[in-house]
């Protein structure tokens, strides 16, 4: 889905394992319950922006936010190993 979106792909798809957390629904797809629904969704797929689905994947997995969380996190587990999130390997 993701890899569909950063093409500028809008997404049709079923409400099931990570597609509420990847579709937001009606800005770069749609999400649906059943099969009658899928197609009535693909009638409407040309409202879907295909430069927003490109822009809600920036927004939400770009390597500048990945980059940054992980950062995060990283200082976040040498504080909790006393090594003060300075980049340096700890000591001992």
């Amino acid at each position: 889905m993701i890899e569909s979106l950063a093409c500028g792909t809008p997404v049709i798809a079923m409400r099931h394992g990570s597609v509420p957390e990847v579709i937001e629904h009606g800005r770069t797809g749609f999400i649906v319950e059943t099969a009658d629904e899928m197609f009535e969704a693909a009638r409407h797929i040309d409202e879907i922006d295909p430069a927003e689905c490109r822009r809600a994947v920036e927004e939400r997995f770009g390597s500048d936010r990945v980059r940054r969380r992980s950062r995060g996190r990283l200082h976040q587990a040498a504080r909790r190993r006393g090594g003060g999130g300075h980049g340096g390997a700890p000591s001992g």
